[in-house]
């Protein structure tokens, strides 16, 4: 949201600007009006690109509420990957709320994870709110971690600030 309103307006009023500055050097020096439009079609990338961003730091699946969000991304997974997948969501009508989109990428990341390195043949998803408390537990039947510390990509280390910047824990 604040990425859209600040960002998003910023940019819009740069585009209305040059739009008019346009309009009221049309009849000037050529170069002028190319580089002009140059900079218009860059403002214009440049609000496409922010509408991508925000996309994807508010996935539109999340529209049809979070368990539909996690249905969705749990029957791709079995789709692609073979591996069968349960659910067991104990939530309000209002769940997820504003960590929606926190929970839906932990659980994308999550599922990849188990697609790159478990061999899972099950993949077993559940959500359980009591009250403020939202508790997501992914689990899989595949080969785990080793004894050695895991090595940090990004996906856990993201995972993990994700998941402590909403004032969470990840084990």
């Amino acid at each position: 949201r604040d990425i859209h309103d600040d960002l998003g307006q910023h940019l819009l009023t740069l585009k209305i600007d040059l739009s008019m500055l346009q309009t009221s050097t049309r009849d000037a020096a050529p170069l002028l009006t190319q580089k002009l439009a140059l900079i218009a079609h860059n403002v214009d990338l440049s609000i496409a690109a922010l509408r991508c961003v925000i996309h994807d730091l508010r996935p539109p699946a999340l529209d049809n509420g979070l368990q539909s969000a996690c249905d969705g991304l749990l029957a791709d997974f079995s789709r692609t990957t073979g591996t069968a997948c349960g659910c067991d969501y104990r939530l309000d009508a209002a769940a997820g709320g504003a960590h929606g989109p926190l929970l839906y990428h932990v659980l994308q990341e999550a599922l990849a994870n188990i697609a790159r390195h478990a061999h899972a043949t099950q993949v077993q998803l559940h959500l359980l709110q009591s009250g403020a408390t939202l508790e997501c537990r992914i689990s899989d039947d595949g080969i785990g971690l080793s004894g050695s510390p895991p090595r940090l990509g990004c996906g856990l280390s993201g995972m993990h600030e994700r998941v402590a910047a909403a004032g969470g824990s990840l084990h």
